[in-house]
């Protein structure tokens, strides 16, 4: 597999995850909705509570994602030749 390939078979591994991610996000903040608002600051949504806690590790996650992403798209910037502009 050629560094081009790896770079691409990652940026698609990297896509994958933070699309699960946002799937996983969307469905806790569903279950937010649930919970009525006077009730969010305590229990599983308190501050140090167990979804809120989730909420945060998937978030700080897709930001590490996102940054990997750039990452990883600059390499392939920088590993494709320019385009022929003679056509």
């Amino acid at each position: 597999m050629t560094d081009l390939q790896a770079h691409f078979a990652l940026l698609k591994a990297l896509e994958e995850e933070s699309q699960r991610i946002e799937t996983d996000i969307d469905g806790l903040m569903a279950e937010m909705e649930l919970v009525p608002p006077e009730k969010r600051s305590a229990g599983e949504w308190g501050p140090n509570g167990t979804q809120t806690r989730r909420f945060i590790e998937l978030s700080e996650r897709q930001n590490e994602i996102a940054a990997e992403i750039k990452l990883v798209t600059a390499a392939i910037a920088s590993a494709t030749p320019p385009a022929d502009k003679a056509n």
